[in-house]
């Protein structure tokens, strides 16, 4: 019995600064956050990024839409995807101190040559290793 308490230790010590790890993210306490809702994408970002918020990389997909290529064409290296459906929604994530995560969806298409423009329609902030919450 003697020799599974040093074993017992680490776990017990994990448990207990479980709660302490759970608190270190309070969404209440992040940057605060422009609206950004229904402004073409561009603009958005620029409000965000003005307001202390950092892009976060996502990685390039091979089935890449027009919007996907239209807003990595243009450098926006947040952007996380985009789907190939009619509403045309694209997903960008940004990042600020204290570990926390933006996540901003876009719907419509952002076609220059045609003028049109994806507009945001919503914004989410979540802790940083939080799953996207709308994904």
């Amino acid at each position: 019995m003697m020799a599974t308490r040093p074993l017992l230790r680490p776990l017990l010590c994990a448990l207990a600064l479980a709660p302490a790890m759970a608190m270190a993210c309070d969404v209440g306490k992040a940057p605060t956050v422009p609206v950004i809702k229904s402004l073409p994408y561009v603009e958005a970002r620029a409000a965000l990024l003005a307001g202390g918020w950092h892009p976060l990389p996502g990685h390039p997909h091979n089935d890449l839409s027009a919007n996907e290529l239209a807003f990595r064409g243009d450098g926006f290296t947040e952007l996380q995807f985009c789907r190939l459906t009619a509403d045309s929604i694209c997903r960008f994530a940004f990042s600020a101190p204290g570990g926390y995560v933006l996540w901003v969806s876009s719907t419509g298409d952002e076609n220059a040559a045609l003028q049109t423009r994806a507009t945001v329609r919503s914004a989410t902030v979540a802790c940083d290793g939080d799953p996207d919450p709308e994904k």
